[in-house]
């Protein structure tokens, strides 16, 4: 099974379970908490999980337990492909004036009212949550303040 995991409309993705933190209007999207996917797919059963703008949104005391429940529905050698916000990044495009206030704000507290960011956080923290979890990192990149973590269970 694989699971594209979205907050609010998202980007969908063919061939995936379309997986919307947010009710919805769209028959494409299976609506669920995605902080507990139990309801999706059984533990170990997943082949891939993408959840490319999602935990900036989950409470930052709920994420490595978050990260943790996503890891046990992958089987052995399957993936979890991460995104979020770089808050290192952030501040740095923020110093060096690449960001004006009006995008800061945008970048750090999100657009309207379902799109209020909740934590950020820099790559490291990813990375290091998967090495303590013997994940091997497939890929690890910034997009200017936009990181993209990958990993595989063992």
């Amino acid at each position: 099974m694989k699971i594209n995991l979205l907050h609010g409309a998202g980007q969908k993705m063919s061939g995936f379970s379309n997986v919307s933190s947010l009710s919805i209007d769209d028959d494409e999207v299976i609506w669920c908490d995605v902080r507990n996917l139990d309801v999706v797919v059984d533990d170990g059963e997943a082949e891939i999980i993408i959840a490319r703008d999602v935990i900036n949104y989950m409470p930052k005391e709920q994420i490595i337990p978050i990260l943790s429940h996503w890891v046990s529905k992958l089987r052995h050698g399957g993936r979890v492909v991460v995104g979020a916000m770089d808050l290192h990044e952030v501040v740095r495009q923020i110093y060096i004036q690449d960001l004006d206030m009006e995008g800061a704000n945008r970048v750090l507290y999100g657009d309207g009212e379902l799109k209020l960011k909740r934590n950020i956080f820099p790559i490291s923290s990813i990375l290091d949550f998967f090495q303590d979890n013997n994940m091997a990192i497939i890929k690890a990149k910034m997009d200017t303040y936009n990181m993209t973590v990958e990993a595989e269970r063992p």
